[in-house]
């Protein structure tokens, strides 16, 4: 798990550096051990080269490995809301709220980058005003 870990970390500096090509060589190395973390970070690679289905693909094997993987339920709604797949957005954000259940809002989430608390991923998934059609205060 440590060894995992480490090449994770290293496929995310390379990542966040613009090195995609290691980044993916590395992702795919963790992504061996199964691990759930890997694909979300072969989708954010996938994604930063505009290649949005590989990106949904990563992901939702990431899910199969870890269904209640809130993070990777988040991931999809900003990718299908990208891919004008509206249905599906909303389905992955239900989805990732039903795994936020029980979860304080200071509760660390699993991720690439282990940032995001549950408070946080409710916040964001949290409808806005213009996507509930509201025209706003008059």
């Amino acid at each position: 798990d440590v060894y995992k870990r480490q090449v994770l970390t290293r496929a995310l500096e390379a990542a966040q550096a613009g090195h995609y090509d290691e980044a993916e060589a590395l992702g795919r190395e963790a992504a061996r051990a199964l691990s759930p973390e890997a694909y979300l970070l072969l989708a954010m690679v996938a994604e930063a080269r505009g290649d949005l289905v590989s990106a949904v693909e990563a992901v939702r094997k990431a899910l199969y490995l870890e269904p209640q993987l809130a993070l990777g339920h988040a991931t999809l709604v900003s990718l299908y809301s990208r891919m004008d797949r509206r249905e599906e957005a909303e389905r992955a954000r239900q989805n990732a709220l039903r795994a936020l259940d029980g979860l304080d809002d200071e509760h660390p989430l699993r991720g690439v980058e282990n940032t995001m608390t549950a408070g946080g991923l409710r916040q964001a998934l949290s409808p806005r005003p213009s996507q509930m059609g509201w025209q706003g205060a008059r």
